[in-house]
Formats: C-alpha cells, sequence, structure tokens
C-alpha cells in the first residue's frame, strides 16, 4: 500500500508547482466556499462573527508563539543540510507554543477586553485556544514536506485535504443542533487533530530521527527570532484589519468582510504557489543564474492566473457574493478594491521570502512592521467613515507596502527584475484591470463575454499556459 502511495506522490511531484498550487487550492477552497456558505444559511451572522473575529486572532497567536521556527525549519536546513537541524526547530516550536498557550489562558481577561472586546465569552474563548497548539504543530511540519522537495505533496495537504477533512465534521455538528459557536470551533478542531495524524505518520517516513540538542534553542534563537517578526507581523498586517473592524464596527461586518477577504485571496492562489514552491530556491538566487529561466516562466505563469482570477472578482463581486445571502453583497466595493491589490502584489513576485531566505529577515522585519503600522493607521482613518471599503484600502495599501519596498531594497543590491514584473505584462494588466472596472455594472451576460475575452487574450499572451492548452486540445 505505501509502495503504492510514494509512487503517486512521485507522480504528483514531476507536475508543475504552480499548476499544482493552483489546482488544489482553487479545489480546496471550492469546498471551503460551500462549506462557509453552509455556515452562514445555519449559522446566525453574531455566532458566525464571533467565531471569524476569535480565530483571526487565534491565527496571529498561532504565528506569534512559534517565534519563526517553522520558517527557520527552510532556512537552517539549506545551510546545515541536516534532519537533526529540522528536528531542533520544530521541538523548539513546540515547546514555544504549549508555554504561550499557557499564559494565554491565564490572562484571558485581558485578551477578552481589549483584543475581543467583549463580543466573546470566556468559554468560547478558552474552547479557540484547543486549536492553537494543534495549528502550530501542523505549521511546523509542513516546511518538512517542503524542505524535501516534495512541494506538490505539501500543497495538496495544505490546500485540499485541510478543507476536505473539515466539511463533513462541520455537517455533522449542525445535524446534532450544534449551530454555534462550539459546532463551528469543534469541527475545525477535530479535522485539524486527524490531518496532523496523517502528517506526523508522512513526515515520519521523511526524517532520519536523531535526538535533538536543546541547547539550540538558544544557538539559533537570534535569526530564528528575527523570522518569526517576520512572520508575526505579516499575520498581524492580514488580519489586524478584522480585529479593528470588530472593534469599530458590528460583528455583522466582522462576518462580511471576512467572506470578502476568503474570496479575494483566491486571486492570489497562484501568486501563493509561485512563493511557496521557490522560497527553498531562493538561498543565493542571483548568484545561481541556472534558476531564473524556470522562475521567470512561473512567475509569468502565476502572474497571468493570478489576473483572471483577481478579473473575476472585479467584474462579478456582486454576484458571487450574493451566493452566500442577501447582506454579504455590502462587501462589493471592498472585495473589487482587495482584488486590484492582490493583482498588484502578485506583479512584485517573491521579494520579501528572497529577503528571508538570504539574510535580510531584520530588515524585511522592519518592512513589516511599518506595513502593519501602515494597516492600523488606514483602519483607524478610514473604517468609522467608509467602514469596509475603508478596511479593504488599508489591508491591500499595507501589504503592497511592504512589497514594492523590499523591491526597493533589492534593486540597489540586484538587479531585482530578476524577480518582478516587466513593463510589458504590467501595461497589459493595467489595461485589463481598467476595462474590468469600466464593464462592472454592465449586464450579467455582457459581462461574462467581456470576461471569456479577456481570459481568452491572457492565455494567448502567455507562452507557458498557450502551450498546455494547445497539448490538451492535441
Amino acid at each position: 500500500m505505501f509502495s503504492k502511495i510514494n509512487l503517486i506522490i512521485k507522480a504528483i511531484e514531476k507536475k508543475n508547482s504552480i499548476i499544482i498550487g493552483l489546482g488544489t487550492n482553487l479545489s480546496g477552497n471550492l469546498i471551503l466556499f460551500l462549506t462557509t456558505m453552509y455556515m452562514t444559511n445555519n449559522v446566525t451572522e453574531d455566532q458566525y462573527g464571533q467565531f471569524r473575529l476569535t480565530f483571526a486572532l487565534v491565527s496571529i497567536l498561532v504565528i506569534s508563539l512559534m517565534l519563526g521556527r517553522d520558517s527557520s525549519v527552510l532556512y537552517f536546513y539549506q545551510k546545515e543540510k541536516t534532519d537533526k537541524a529540522i528536528l531542533e526547530e520544530v521541538f523548539s516550536g513546540l515547546a514555544l507554543v504549549v508555554v504561550g498557550c499557557l499564559a494565554l489562558y491565564y490572562c484571558d481577561d485581558y485578551i477578552l477586553k481589549y483584543l475581543l472586546n467583549g463580543h466573546v465569552s470566556r468559554e468560547n474563548y478558552h474552547l479557540s485556544i484547543l486549536m492553537i497548539p494543534l495549528w502550530a504543530a501542523y505549521n511546523l511540519l509542513t516546511p518538512v514536506v517542503r524542505v524535501k522537495g516534495f512541494i506538490n505533496t505539501s500543497f495538496i495537504l495544505s490546500n485540499l485535504i485541510q478543507r476536505v477533512l473539515r466539511f463533513p465534521f462541520l455537517l455533522a455538528f449542525v445535524w446534532l443542533g450544534y449551530n454555534n459557536f462550539w459546532g463551528l470551533a469543534w469541527s475545525m478542531i477535530l479535522s485539524q487533530l486527524l490531518l496532523l495524524v496523517v502528517l506526523i505518520v508522512y513526515v515520519s517516513s521523511l526524517l532520519s530521527w536523531r535526538l535533538p540538542n536543546p541547547l539550540s534553542f538558544f544557538s539559533r534563537f537570534g535569526y530564528s527570532f528575527s523570522l518569526g517578526m517576520n512572520a508575526i507581523l505579516l499575520a498581524v498586517a492580514g488580519k489586524i484589519d478584522v480585529i479593528v473592524i470588530g472593534k469599530l464596527s458590528t460583528i455583522s461586518n466582522v462576518a462580511i468582510y471576512d467572506i470578502v477577504t476568503s474570496l479575494a485571496v483566491v486571486s492570489l492562489f497562484p501568486y501563493i504557489a509561485l512563493s511557496k514552491s521557490y522560497e527553498p530556491k531562493l538561498f543565493n538566487f542571483f548568484e545561481n543564474t541556472e534558476k531564473h529561466p524556470a522562475y521567470k516562466k512561473n512567475f509569468t505563469l502565476s502572474l497571468s492566473l493570478t489576473t483572471v482570477a483577481g478579473l473575476f472578482f472585479i467584474l462579478f463581486s456582486q454576484d458571487v457574493l450574493a451566493l452566500f445571502g442577501k447582506e454579504y453583497i455590502a462587501g462589493s466595493l471592498a472585495l473589487i478594491i482587495i482584488s486590484i491589490f492582490f493583482i498588484m502584489i502578485a506583479c512584485t513576485g517573491a521579494v520579501n521570502e528572497w529577503m528571508t531566505m538570504n539574510s535580510y529577515a531584520r530588515i524585511n522585519f522592519f518592512i513589516l512592521l511599518i506595513s502593519g503600522i501602515v494597516n492600523v493607521f488606514l483602519c483607524y482613518l478610514l473604517v468609522p467613515d467608509y467602514g469596509l471599503p475603508g478596511a479593504a484600502v488599508a489591508l491591500g495599501g499595507a501589504l503592497l507596502f511592504s512589497k514594492v519596498a523590499a523591491m526597493v531594497f533589492i534593486a540597489y543590491k540586484h538587479n531585482v527584475g530578476m524577480l518582478i514584473v516587466n513593463y510589458k505584462q504590467l501595461l497589459i494588466v493595467v489595461s485589463f484591470v481598467a476595462i474590468s472596472l469600466v464593464s462592472h455594472d454592465l449586464p450579467l451576460i455582457i459581462k461574462c463575454v467581456i470576461y471569456l475575452l479577456l481570459s481568452s487574450l491572457l492565455i494567448l499572451l502567455n507562452n507557458s499556459i498557450r502551450q498546455r492548452v494547445l497539448k490538451l486540445g492535441n
């Protein structure tokens, strides 16, 4: 049985990582959206809003407590080339998480009052803490799969299997009558536990197990901490707007904004696939010129696919949001704004990832720190007057700032053009976004025709996609 599984894995790894990353993300998020639609139609806005607000905080806490040990798995394995380095970073991360969870349990008054603004009960908060060690352990082990060369397998685990497992648990809890916070939380916790067991079994076959050296926690702490600060600030930059909306607006707006960001991030899937698949290969990227053609080919592919997805949400924002309920249409403009920003972010390539993999994590930390400050400042400035569109501008602007700042830094040292969009590609992207914006209020059938034309043009303009389509046609 295991030999057959290994043959399947080897066959999967031969496929293009961008295509596998995109395919698994689309499939997984189709399941995720079905799950979310089931939630929003069976759970009140208030209960769903509490759930999303709490787990937005949990996602930040998971990243914070690991203090970069998930990223340092990649960095120190590339540097030392030993399984012992992997094991030491994983166990160091788990130790930090256990201590952190105990602190979070005893500091519940502060978190409930100041971070969750009294919107979540103490019992629900304590339940959500159970998710932190499960999520953290998963985040610590998935880089092991990637660093061992099984990039596509890591996409299948994270993008597809993780989401497939959650749906049946949710169905079971709602069927049993737990259509509330507890039902949503327990379905997530139990599915994550099952996924973690599967991952542990798989990872155990990839590593040569050795007793880790406890002193490595201290000897590697400095750079791991820098990586951790990068991850924390990136998580904060991407999630703080949800928490600020919870403080400045209603729980209903938290629920709507969560759906908006969950949809918009679909357009970033090809870009995320590029970043995740090439992150281990970005070590000494500019010095190893043999890496450049493959990166450029996959970057162009990811940009084209990101643009296709982003144009879809720009044109059909109201139609897509209506699937989750009429009240969610209020997030239409926010979805358009974030989709445009995400297309712009895809133009910058894997610039921040290059910095963390080439000993510039501390500089990247300051870039992300400023980005987080920009996000919070813009949220407090724009959300009270402009609501969800203001939060969308804050999120998109902060994330784009972090990319542009990293790009400028790299430009002083290397030919940054090897990592980012060229002028011709940028002109095409801007033109297509402008056409989509102008066409947004046209009748549905006309928008469908325009979208098909724009998508077809993007395919024809991209050699990689065109060759794949022609190959399928033959």
